[in-house]
């Protein structure tokens, strides 16, 4: 084998490494998810009750949760993610409900995932 075609061999197994160990990093989860209530995020944006696409954006440093409403990002939120021992049954919203009736999330635990999202407070 030439000099040539080692080095181009050598040079797309590095870039297979490369793109692995980062897809290993970023884990994204998406689910569908119905609110019943019009709920406040943390950062002040307002959601209507209806039909959403929830993604995690889980690296490392600091997750995230992102909602799309009919394919249109609405919002992304940051997180805390607590893991659970197995996969979770079935979708779960909590609410807080604040004095002036206003209605925000506080963990969400989504079917088939393995960690409460928790959204809002101090610590996010």
């Amino acid at each position: 084998m030439r000099i040539e075609h080692k080095l181009v061999l050598l040079a797309s197994i590095v870039a297979l490494l490369v793109a692995s160990v980062t897809l290993a990093k970023t884990k994204e989860q998406s689910a569908p998810i119905s609110l019943a209530f019009a709920v406040t995020l943390a950062d002040g944006t307002q959601l209507q009750p209806g039909s959403y696409k929830v993604t995690l954006l889980s690296e490392t440093s600091s997750p995230h949760i992102v909602f799309y409403k009919g394919g249109k990002l609405i919002c992304k939120c940051p997180v805390k993610l607590e893991d659970v021992r197995t996969k979770i049954p079935f979708t779960q919203i909590s609410y807080d409900q604040s004095a002036d009736k206003t209605h925000r999330i506080t963990t969400m635990q989504i079917a088939g995932w393995t960690q409460t999202v928790i959204l809002g407070g101090s610590g996010t």
